[in-house]
C-alpha cells in the first residue's frame, strides 16, 4: 500500500471509528460502483469559423520583426 493511502485510510478510520476491514470495504465497493458508471456525456464543442480577411503580413517566419511592428521596439 502507498503511504499516502495508508495515511488516507488511518485519518479515515479515526474519524469513522471503523475497522480496517470494514473501511477497506466500503471503499472498495465505492470505487468499484464508480467505476461501472458510464461518464456523463458532454455536450458537443462547435467552432464556427470566421473569415479574418488577408493576412497583414507576408511571412511570418520571423516573429522578431513581426513584435516589433505590431508593439513597437520599446518591447526588446
Amino acid at each position: 500500500m502507498d503511504p499516502d493511502v495508508a495515511a488516507m485510510i488511518g485519518r479515515l478510520r479515526k474519524e469513522r471509528n471503523q475497522s480496517l476491514k470494514q473501511l477497506i470495504n466500503d471503499a472498495l465497493r465505492q470505487g468499484l460502483t464508480a467505476s461501472r458508471k458510464r461518464p456523463k456525456k458532454t455536450p458537443k464543442f462547435v467552432e464556427n469559423p470566421v473569415d479574418l480577411g488577408k493576412c497583414r503580413f507576408e511571412n511570418l517566419d520571423n516573429i522578431q520583426e513581426i513584435l516589433s511592428i505590431v508593439e513597437g521596439d520599446w518591447r526588446k
